[in-house]
């Protein structure tokens, strides 16, 4: 319509919409019934931003785990919404700096959030297994002395460690790009996808070795280790991070279309 667009519809998963002040969202760009076309056949997908009172959160965060982040469902139900505050999924950027030339840049904080949980659930077992006695294992003495748990946290620090290195070495290759006036290749933009992902699969991996190795201990939500393994899997559940970003990234990395924008 004449100076913004009519805004309906159901999101789930926001983050913190309980407290936030302003929200930003995706949306399909409909005419009448039928959703309009880009050029590439594609509908054409807008992002919105809109105070946080024009929208309803639903209760429906009654999660496993990343309780505290209070994703709940929202609605917005036929909210107009000016022009200068909807943007396109273009990269073009209207800001010359570095920061501003590629928009992905805040999914790092998935790996980062991964890799937290992880290195929590390392630390948090070390602490355990120094203390505690193989009560059913009494020749064995500190749980810590147990060739099987020794190897178990060598393969989580290793995990969680070279996870922290990937994405490191992934997002230095980016930024390097930028700070050059230069745009990211798919291929890049394919690895710091895979990078993100695989750092997330690390920490999964990492967090339920040192649980199982926790035994009995681990199993009360008491346990700083029974938290890591809900918080884990639930972060390890999002889009940007579930499996099919493998297939995404391999796609972009043979060439091929990856059927998908937000890679």
């Amino acid at each position: 319509m004449p100076g913004g667009y009519r805004v309906t519809g159901r999101w789930t998963q926001g983050s913190n919409i309980l407290l936030a002040g302003w929200i930003h969202v995706g949306c399909h760009l409909y005419d009448g019934d039928q959703p309009r076309r880009g050029s590439d056949g594609r509908p054409v997908y807008l992002r919105c931003v809109l105070p946080a009172s024009d929208a309803k959160a639903v209760d429906t965060w009654r999660t496993t785990g990343m309780r505290g982040t209070g994703s709940h469902d929202f609605t917005i139900t036929d909210v107009f919404i000016p022009e200068e505050r909807v943007h396109g999924a273009s990269e073009e950027s209207l800001r010359p700096q570095p920061l501003y030339q590629f928009v992905g840049w805040t999914h790092v904080a998935h790996a980062a959030l991964g890799l937290g949980i992880g290195r929590v659930a390392i630390d948090e077992f070390i602490a355990l297994a120094g203390g505690k006695e193989a009560t059913w294992l009494p020749a064995e003495g500190r749980l810590a002395s147990r060739t099987t748990i020794q190897a178990k946290v060598a393969r989580a620090e290793a995990l969680v460690g070279s996870g922290r290195a990937y994405v490191r070495e992934a997002t230095r290759d980016l930024w390097e790009t930028v700070c050059r006036g230069e745009r990211p290749s798919p291929g890049q933009r394919a690895i710091y996808r895979l990078a993100i992902a695989q750092a997330m699969t690390n920490a999964s991996e990492a967090v339920d070795l040192m649980y199982s190795a926790g035994g009995a201990s681990a199993i009360y939500a008491t346990s700083r280790l029974d938290r890591c393994l809900r918080d884990a899997h639930t972060a390890a559940a999002h889009v940007w991070v579930a499996p099919d970003t493998y297939e995404l990234a391999g796609r972009l990395l043979l060439g091929l279309d990856p059927g998908s924008t937000t890679i």
